[in-house]
Parts: C-alpha cells; structure tokens; sequence
C-alpha cells in the first residue's frame, strides 16, 4: 500500500462527510488503515477498511437513506 488515495476517493470522502457529519473517519497514520466509527444508540460501530474505497462502499450502504442503516454487523 502506497498510502496515497486517488483524488476521486479524497472527494468522494468530502462529499459522505458533508452528508454524514457524525460519521467519524480517519486514517491510522501507523498502521496506514481507514477506520470509521458510526454513532449509535448502543455506542456505535466501527469499520475498518485498509483501502479508502472500500471503506467508503461500506459505508455508502448504511447512510440514513438506506434501507439498511443500523444493521451493520
């Protein structure tokens, strides 16, 4: 892993953090990996990703506009 995202994955990130300001995503600068963490009633989730558009497809399905929001496992 080079630890460059492509500029389209850096924009993608701006746009899902506008739309999901209490999503929590960052990049453990150690370990090189993507970690978000999703408020929730119950504490949240955490996912981690070590490639930013995986991370990024993840959580594309569970936005409050999907059907499967808060079944994330």
């Amino acid at each position: 892993m080079s630890g460059l995202e492509p500029p389209g994955q850096l924009w993608r990130l701006d746009r899902f953090r506008a739309r999901n300001p209490n999503v929590v995503i960052e990049r453990d600068a150690d370990c090189g990996f993507w970690q978000a963490w999703i408020p929730a009633s119950n504490g949240g989730t955490v996912l981690t990703r070590y490639v930013l558009q995986d991370l990024l497809d993840e959580l594309e399905l569970h936005e409050p506009d999907a059907p499967e929001l808060g079944r994330i496992a």
